[in-house]
């Protein structure tokens, strides 16, 4: 891909975390525009004949901007509570760790010993050995 495809098709995927409040009203308006757009589909004949040929580019232009906008609106509101969602795993994934840190001491505060066996053997003289 070269740079002039890069500055064409900017990569929105990072965007700001400012705009996401605006998916879930972005796809309830778009799905009303598109309710409205399909019922006026029964008059756009007669729209044809009385504005002239421009009625039906000018109502497939509508639609597909009230497509737009409520597909834009879904991809906003399922990053947003895909986003909560993570949030929401990682401060109690935080929350049990921090806990299992707290059960769990460390080896400076309890040190482990070393036990050394002895036995003492008959076959050698009864001198204790480490084992």
């Amino acid at each position: 891909m070269n740079s002039a495809e890069n500055s064409l098709s900017p990569n929105t995927e990072h965007a700001s975390d400012d705009i996401l409040p605006l998916g879930p009203p972005a796809l309830v308006l778009g799905i009303v525009l598109l309710g409205a757009g399909f019922a006026a589909l029964l008059p756009a004949r007669s729209w044809s004949r009385d504005y002239g040929s421009l009625a039906l580019p000018a109502y497939v232009l509508y639609i597909s901007l009230a497509g737009s906008l409520s597909v834009w609106g879904l991809r906003l509101a399922h990053r947003q509570h895909v986003r909560a969602l993570r949030s929401a795993t990682d401060q109690r994934n935080s929350a049990a760790s921090s806990v299992a840190q707290r059960a769990r001491p460390s080896a400076e505060t309890h040190p482990t010993f070393v036990r050394q066996t002895q036995r003492s053997d008959a076959g050698i003289g009864g001198r204790a050995q480490d084992r």
